[in-house]
């Protein structure tokens, strides 16, 4: 339980870490109103997701199925009702804030457990935050998918290290840090919280916000083929047998 409760604070560092640096390089929505669309897909998937993962860990019973599907409608209709037609309350920018990004940290924690470091949830940008970070700032989806692929992959490099490292020293192959649930050590989620401190290091001596937005938002192509060269490195180190 220590272990778990390890991991989910590292995956809450990691995740507001990313988000932060990304809201100092685009400004916050006067009004999430109009992004009421990327609110619905965001819901979508994490109840979706929740669901998937709740039927490969847990035995399901068919009134569960109905359950999940009645928390989806329900607040999609509520989303719908509150945000675009302004009726019954409107709940509190930041409130809605809180919650969802405590309900993606909960199910990337869920992600971390079965994985490392997955090279799917790095390409796919974790899934649910470009969605998050259109709901709050003004950005287009591309460049909230350019950064997060981005964010994950460098912290991948640094992952890889320790699971290098790791794997040397309890004769692991690089392959057992994927996808298996055995491969659970304290060090792995301290690792993950220096990992953190190290990036906050490195804004504040580089300014990396300063000169990225720049990229994100005028050299999106050349970005996208740095980080393309990228992914391909962290996909090789990834299928190597490394450290056994």
């Amino acid at each position: 339980m220590l272990m778990v409760l390890l991991y989910g604070i590292a995956t809450f560092v990691e995740t507001g870490i990313g988000i932060w640096m990304f809201g100092k390089m685009f400004p916050r929505r006067e009004s999430v109103s109009n992004s009421w669309v990327a609110r619905i897909i965001l819901w979508t998937l994490l109840i979706l997701t929740t669901y998937t993962m709740h039927r490969v860990y847990g035995k399901e019973y068919i009134y569960e199925k109905y359950f999940f599907i009645c928390i989806y409608l329900v607040i999609i209709i509520l989303n719908v009702a509150v945000y675009k037609y302004g009726i019954f309350f409107r709940i509190d920018e930041k409130t809605m804030k809180v919650i969802l990004f405590i309900y993606i940290s909960a199910m990337l924690t869920w992600q971390y457990w079965v994985s490392y470091l997955s090279f799917l949830t790095v390409i796919l940008a974790n899934v649910y935050l470009p969605f998050f970070l259109i709901i709050f700032y003004k950005c287009d989806f591309f460049q909230a998918y350019l950064w997060e692929v981005l964010y994950l992959t460098n912290l991948g490099f640094m992952k890889i290290v320790y699971m290098f490292i790791t794997g040397l020293v309890k004769e692991r192959r690089m392959y057992d840090f994927v996808f298996s649930k055995s491969m659970h050590f304290y060090s792995g989620g301290v690792y993950l919280i220096l990992i953190c401190m190290v990036v906050l290091c490195l804004q504040k001596s580089f300014r990396i916000e300063t000169w990225l937005s720049e990229f994100l938002k005028y050299h999106k192509k050349v970005l996208l083929f740095g980080l393309v060269s990228e992914c391909i490195v962290l996909y090789l180190l990834l299928t190597m047998n490394w450290g056994y």
